[in-house]
């Protein structure tokens, strides 16, 4: 799912070893895949814009803590989520086996919405800890 949120999107393979394309995955991937790749098309907006404004001001597309709020030092440090440019869309992965729930650092008394349930989040203590899928 990470990728749908990273700048570029795709796989690359040897043309000696197995093929990867997405039609050729079994079940249930093939369906989680199909869902993400519309996920990723339902973001070109966002992705142009940030290409743009990456291409003009020459700021990174993706934006660590420190880049969106310089004057938070307790963000400084935090190298596991960032903001898609200036969108406002704060990315928070998911890269270990079996972990169910991540705790993501809030650095501004703002609502935050949760981008698949639209359900608006009101930070405590500036972490925001998502609600766990049924």
């Amino acid at each position: 799912m990470v990728g749908a949120f990273s700048p570029f999107f795709r796989a690359h393979a040897h043309i000696d070893t197995k093929r990867r394309e997405p039609y050729l995955l079994a079940e249930p991937y093939k369906g989680l895949l199909r869902d993400i790749l519309r996920l990723r098309y339902s973001m070109l907006p966002v992705w142009y814009t940030v290409f743009r404004e990456t291409s003009e001001s020459g700021v990174p597309i993706l934006w660590p803590q420190y880049v969106m709020f310089p004057e938070d030092e307790a963000g400084f440090g935090i190298d596991d989520q960032y903001y898609i440019g200036s969108s406002g869309l704060l990315v928070k992965p998911v890269t270990q086996k079996g972990v169910k729930e991540v705790s993501v650092y809030i650095a501004e008394d703002q609502v935050y919405y949760d981008y698949f349930t639209n359900l608006a989040h009101r930070p405590k203590n500036r972490t925001y800890h998502p609600p766990r899928k049924p």
